[in-house]
């Protein structure tokens, strides 16, 4: 009979630990489904910048996503270039943190040129999510169709983050090519790979799926990423590049890490950029 009441009692013990862990597996994934936001996006907060107190020439732009949220962006015309480059940043980039980068796009483009800040971004107002930022992206596709240029004209450029924007970009509103600088397949597969245990593609609101924009894209795909990138694995490019298949029209293979390789290999980035899109790029 002892042994019985100790065999009950360890199934007890084990249905309890069972049920506690479940518990605790439950908590986990509530935990994260609503602390996602906070995980993917860090918004700098900055003073409204005015682009030519730092020898940006672009005019100030805003608009409305909803009543009482204003987002902001930046528009330079080109004097000589019916072309257009839009350029999105990264998880933790603002355009008033970016002025090393929007410089040198001014140096080395020859088009003109449109950067925006994310809801909650920089000075724009709102709360940053997938869904968000692309009715942001329809809104100011609209005001740029309405200022002339057309989807062939369009070169969309993204770093990290703002290669899935881009690629969203691309799936709604055209553009003549997409540059995917140091950026991955999807958030779901950089979410599946840093938290395993958890049914991420049931959890995540925030995909950003640049895996299935290039499997069906139809315009030249340029593929830059540093094979010492401490944030997105060097795999998810050479993944993209495989999925672009012959859409892809150079596969740039940097120097430096996540953040810097850009810079670290202009020279060697800038080449294949004006090589391929030379209506957008000056060549050296």
């Amino acid at each position: 009979m002892a042994f019985v009441s100790f065999i009950q009692s360890v199934k007890q013990l084990a249905l309890i630990a069972t049920i506690v862990t479940f518990c605790l597996y439950l908590f986990i994934c509530a935990l994260a489904y609503r602390s996602q936001r906070a995980l993917l996006f860090y918004p700098p907060r900055t003073e409204q910048t005015i682009p030519r107190l730092i020898g940006f020439r672009s005019e100030s732009l805003k608009i409305e996503l909803e009543k009482g949220i204003t987002c902001y962006a930046w528009l330079y015309h080109h004097p000589s270039s019916e072309k257009l480059l839009i350029y999105a940043n990264g998880n933790a980039t603002a355009m008033g943190t970016a002025i090393d980068r929007i410089q040198w796009f001014e140096r080395n483009c020859s088009a003109s040129l449109f950067f925006f800040d994310y809801p909650g971004y920089g000075t724009s107002q709102g709360r940053p999510s997938q869904a968000s930022i692309e009715k942001l992206s329809a809104l100011w596709n609209k005001v740029l169709r309405e200022k002339g240029w057309t989807e062939k004209d369009t070169l969309l450029f993204g770093h990290s983050l703002g290669g899935g924007v881009m690629s969203q970009w691309l799936k709604h509103h055209g553009g003549a090519g997409l540059i995917l600088d140091s950026s991955f397949t999807s958030v779901l597969d950089m979410a599946q790979q840093q938290y395993p245990i958890l049914p991420v593609s049931l959890l995540l609101k925030h995909p950003f799926r640049s895996d299935e924009v290039l499997a069906s894209a139809q315009v030249p795909i340029l593929i830059a990423h540093s094979p010492k990138d401490e944030i997105v694995p060097y795999a998810m490019a050479e993944d993209n590049a495989k999925i672009a298949k012959e859409h892809l029209v150079d596969f740039v293979q940097l120097e430096g890490s996540h953040n810097d390789a850009w810079l670290v290999s202009q020279k060697l980035f800038l080449n294949s950029l004006s090589k391929h899109f030379p209506l957008w790029f000056r060549s050296k």
